[in-house]
């Protein structure tokens, strides 16, 4: 086995060879100690390090003889001074530590290491950042350079480097790698050698370049961008803007025939505009090269409306362009950080459609490494590289766990990070003036509140902030409880209702039955938190439901906070309907669907491949999927055992017929989440499941009959079900039939 760590990024090569088919690896984390200069915020950098590294089998590759290693460094995060919006951060130059473990057959082993043995010397790579691109000179290319008996003895001595005070810890996040090409649709002409190409899709990875008979010194200019103006030029405004082109650079060599693919960035995109061609470039000239971490798809969504499978592709794309280095990203382009707002409104999601266990796992260990040990204090980004937020962002230190631990059943990642969730809750804790209310959290710090809200902010942060005390404090008591803490579980329960009493006493105006403005939000956060009193709830519940319908699904009045919910709890406050301004009965139902449709379809008709990040559709592509788990009418709900902890690794999925989907032949054609699927169909005479299981496996099947009768298994089912059928038990007999199925 060979053991490859490097600080930055890094490829390891084996008697000429790759080893391996990772690239823009390791996984990225805080790595060491480091100046940091210029934040937009004081902040004490007190927390824990990590560095990744990536273990190879090359048995096979070993013979008798002499072998020869060579590795090729990159800048990554570790030396990353182009982009310092958010500060400066860099650690110095990259460097890497290998380790080569021997067993031979007579049961003898040996070790070699990296050591001042070593030669290096600058390659074709003359400049490469992350945000920015690559520089490549294909006339610095050294011919055998990692092959045995090449000849170094031109080249430099390394030095030896202080070891970072980073953790060693063994990779386990699915690596990034290449994982499909994409051929442009189109292809324009800007000007002599100049080209535009339009690869139909946004997506994360780069451009391999193919030239031909170009002279030796031949400049050819790549530029990235996901829009393009009236005039067919690229425009960056997504991307960052024209402070912060993405654009790689490639000098010719003089071959025949030469191709060139960055190793040390990735570009979000979707129009390239390549320059320098000598006439008319051949069809392969540029092929787009998908680049993102190699999670398994663990699910999938599709429906006989071509709206809705549209966002789930939209969606899917979008997320696996955020997906690099081990950390979700919130976008693959202009900031790239792993904000863990961001990061936690998207993670079920990201659970369903994907095998994302080791991926969070990771991610989680990032966080915990952001955490000030001092403090408690959590950061908006992890690994941390500056950027604003609030309790709304570090909070994910306690949620991405907990669902985790919901979709997988696994306890060892609440286990692993107990206390440091602790000490975030006791930190929000000690942040208040009263024990309830929280103002913000560090002196000084940039608190956003909810994000995104369309237009101007209005709604006090103080509200935000708080759910988000109470909400963790909440979830705590319940992973308390999972884990076997008694005494905590009953702190933290206790603690939660009063965050709960003093939100209302704080928010809620009695006299116009709302809570702080009434908008934005604000009385979604209250009905989260349980908290609406039971005397008020009908008044308040309809002014939701009335504001939800006139601000198109949230489209225009919510941030991402809320808006992730306020379909699916629309869908929920809203089934016996609600009262519109003139006294009208409607239904919440007849709305959902057309509302999202105004959300979604003029990126459909723009060609948009993406999804944007607020209602600003020339935002840059990201992670907002703040409504798509209502919109299918396909949901989880939760179940104990026996013994009253939450059940884990497995689901029950709700399927519903509403909006407009009622006159649709089919509602949920397949629903993939991991352990199985479930095949659905829909008539206007009933509806129809078939479901098809992995062995072992749990589900649940809610049927939302409008007749009085459906089928299940080709069987006809009247409400209150049928419990005495093999393999099917009711354990619900409401307003729908519900099902838990044990397949053996």
């Amino acid at each position: 086995m060979v053991y490859f760590a490097c600080l930055g990024y890094g490829e390891l090569y084996l008697d000429g060879g790759k080893v391996g088919d990772h690239v823009l690896d390791p996984n990225w984390s805080d790595y060491d100690d480091r100046t940091i200069e210029g934040l937009l915020y004081p902040y004490d950098d007190n927390g824990k390090k990590s560095v990744y590294y990536v273990a190879y089998d090359i048995t096979a590759e070993l013979t008798v003889g002499k072998h020869r290693f060579g590795a090729m460094l990159g800048n990554g995060f570790y030396n990353q001074t182009a982009r310092t919006v958010e500060g400066r951060m860099s650690y110095g130059t990259p460097r890497f530590l290998l380790q080569l473990n021997i067993q031979y057959a007579d049961g003898s082993a040996e070790r070699f290491v990296s050591d001042g043995s070593w030669r290096c010397e600058c390659g074709p790579i003359l400049y490469d950042n992350v945000f920015v691109g690559e520089v490549y000179d294909a006339r610095r290319e050294i011919e055998g350079w990692s092959e045995p008996g090449f000849d170094e003895s031109d080249w430099q001595s390394v030095r030896i480097m202080t070891a970072p005070s980073g953790v060693l810890r063994a990779q386990q996040s699915p690596a990034d790698k290449v994982m499909g090409t994409i051929r442009p649709i189109s292809r324009t002409q800007l000007g002599d050698g100049c080209y535009v190409y339009d690869m139909g899709q946004n997506f994360s990875g780069w451009v391999r370049l193919r030239v031909r008979s170009s002279p030796a010194g031949s400049r050819y200019i790549l530029r990235f961008a996901e829009e393009l103006h009236p005039d067919g030029t690229l425009d960056f405004t997504s991307a960052g803007g024209t402070d912060q082109i993405q654009h790689d650079v490639y000098i010719a060599k003089g071959d025949a025939i030469e191709d060139y693919e960055p190793r040390f960035v990735w570009h979000g995109f979707r129009y390239v505009e390549i320059s320098g061609f000598p006439g008319e470039p051949a069809d392969d000239a540029a092929i787009g090269v998908i680049v993102h971490a190699s999670v398994d798809s663990g699910g999938s969504f599709e429906c006989s409306d071509e709206t809705l499978n549209r966002i789930q592709r939209m969606y899917r794309w979008s997320q696996l362009s955020n997906l690099h280095g081990g950390v979700p990203s919130d976008c693959p382009h202009r900031e790239r950080l792993g904000y863990t707002g961001d990061g936690h409104i998207t993670a079920k999601a990201a659970m369903y459609n994907f095998g994302m266990a080791s991926f969070y796992r990771k991610w989680v260990q990032d966080i915990g490494d952001a955490q000030n040990v001092r403090t408690g204090f959590v950061p908006h980004t992890a690994p941390f590289n500056g950027g604003g937020g609030g309790p709304g962002w570090g909070s994910a230190y306690v949620i991405v766990p907990w669902l985790a631990y919901r979709a997988y059943g696994d306890l060892s990642l609440l286990r692993d990070h107990y206390e440091g969730m602790k000490r975030w809750v006791d930190y929000l804790h000690g942040c208040t003036d009263d024990g309830c209310i929280v103002e913000r959290e560090e002196p000084g710090s940039w608190c956003l509140g909810d994000w995104c809200i369309p237009g101007s902010i209005e709604l006090p942060e103080r509200v935000v902030n708080t759910y988000f005390h109470a909400y963790v404090t909440q979830l705590l008591g319940r992973i308390a409880q999972v884990l076997g803490s008694g005494e905590d579980q009953r702190r933290y329960e206790a603690r939660y209702a009063d965050i709960c009493l003093a939100f209302n006493a704080r928010f809620l105006d009695p006299d116009r039955n709302r809570y702080s403005i009434g908008r934005q939000g604000a009385d979604l956060f209250a009905y989260a938190l349980g908290c609406v009193p039971p005397e008020r709830e009908p008044v308040i519940r309809n002014r939701l439901l009335m504001q939800y319908a006139e601000e198109q699904g949230g489209l225009r009045g919510y941030g991402h906070f809320r808006n992730r919910s306020a379909v699916r709890r629309a869908g929920r406050l809203g089934r016996d309907g609600y009262r519109d301004r003139a006294g009208r009965p409607r239904r919440i139902s007849r709305i959902r669907l057309h509302d999202q449709k105004r959300r979604y379809d003029p990126l459909g008709e723009m060609g948009r491949a993406g999804i944007p990040q607020s209602s600003d559709v020339r935002e840059h592509q990201r992670l907002d999927v703040r409504a798509c788990g209502g919109l299918a009418h396909v949901r989880t709900i939760r179940r104990f055992r026996a013994n009253g902890r939450e059940a884990a690794g497995y689901f029950e999925a709700r399927i519903r017929q509403g909006g407009d989907l009622d006159d649709q032949r089919n509602v949920c054609r397949r629903l993939e989440a991991g352990r199985g699927f479930i095949d659905a169909g829909s008539r206007r005479a009933g509806q129809r499941v078939d479901r098809h299981r992995a062995a072992g496996s749990l589900a649940g099947v809610d049927l939302a009959l409008r007749k009085r009768a459906a089928a299940v298994r080709g069987r006809r089912l009247c409400k209150g079900g049928q419990p005495n059928r093999s393999g099917v038990r009711q354990i619900s007999s409401e307003l729908v039939s519900s099902f838990l199925t044990q397949v053996n």
